[in-house]
């Protein structure tokens, strides 16, 4: 049997995407929303993404999520997760 093909998109962004719709969403779920994008190689898309998260959150940035997550104790995880951010476009230091 021929190996499975992977999904075009990984099923963790049609979760953020419709977290990101819910009208009480908070940063968080349009941060991850842009770094799921962005660790999945969808650059228009993850990029429009951490546009969002600006537009509603402004001044996001990796800093923020570093204060955000300070008690996650996971430091691989959190790496992987500003990678994603990063790789959307997300700056490392708020402009403010």
């Amino acid at each position: 049997p021929s190996p499975s093909k992977p999904p075009s998109r990984p099923p963790t962004a049609d979760i953020a995407d419709r977290a990101v719709r819910q009208p009480n969403a908070t940063r968080w779920a349009f941060a991850t929303h842009a770094a799921v994008l962005g660790l999945a190689g969808k650059g228009e898309a993850a990029q429009a993404a951490a546009e969002r998260l600006n537009e509603r959150h402004p001044g996001y940035s990796c800093e923020t999520t570093r204060d955000d997550f300070f008690l996650m104790d996971s430091p691989d995880l959190l790496a992987v997760y500003l990678d994603g951010l990063r790789q959307a476009g997300v700056p490392e230091h708020s402009a403010a």
